[in-house]
């Protein structure tokens, strides 16, 4: 099975597991002058069984999953990370990458400006102006290579999730 499979089978199973949770939270409990039936007690009990069963098929199968992306390793720019460095970047600390470029802009700036020039008697006598304290073009172009480098690292992942199979991990040691 290929990485990206085994992905889209444990979204299918927490998909599961909901729907099961949800059934035996209906069927747990009813008042006494709801009609139930015979077998009611054991439909619950298959239930939880079922979930029980897909929880443990979810969790084998997310151990395989995490050990694949810690053992499999893709490039980004000629530099080799494990597929796990990879999201972990992408996921994580990308993000913090990109807000201080995010956050450097005049809006709050030229809204005073506005501002006062709205309140004076005379707006054309209001010599007031925005200074930035940054240069718009290198943010913009700051950004724009950091987007490149997640829309590489979002390329690494989505070749090595369709190419890499899954890894079945060691087995766990008591």
């Amino acid at each position: 099975m290929k990485l990206i499979e085994a992905i889209n089978k444990a979204k299918v199973i927490e998909q599961d597991l909901t729907s099961i949770r949800e059934e035996i939270r209906k069927r747990s409990a009813r008042p006494s002058f709801r009609n139930g039936t015979p077998n009611e007690r054991d439909e619950v009990h298959k239930m939880v069984n079922e979930f029980s069963s897909k929880l443990a098929d979810l969790m084998h199968l997310k151990r395989a999953i995490d050990y694949t992306n810690i053992v499999a390793c893709a490039s980004v720019n000629g530099t080799i990370y494990s597929l796990y460095d990879i999201i972990r970047y992408k996921n994580r600390y990308f993000p913090k990458l990109t807000e201080p470029w995010e956050a450097m802009d005049d809006i709050k700036a030229q809204q005073e400006v506005d501002e006062l020039r709205r309140r004076a008697p005379d707006p054309t006598k209001v010599t007031a102006t925005v200074i930035r304290n940054y240069d718009p073009d290198e943010k913009r172009k700051k950004l724009r290579e950091l987007i490149d480098q997640e829309a590489q690292m979002d390329s690494a992942l989505q070749m090595a999730n369709a190419k890499v199979d899954l890894l079945m991990p060691p087995p766990l040691q008591n």
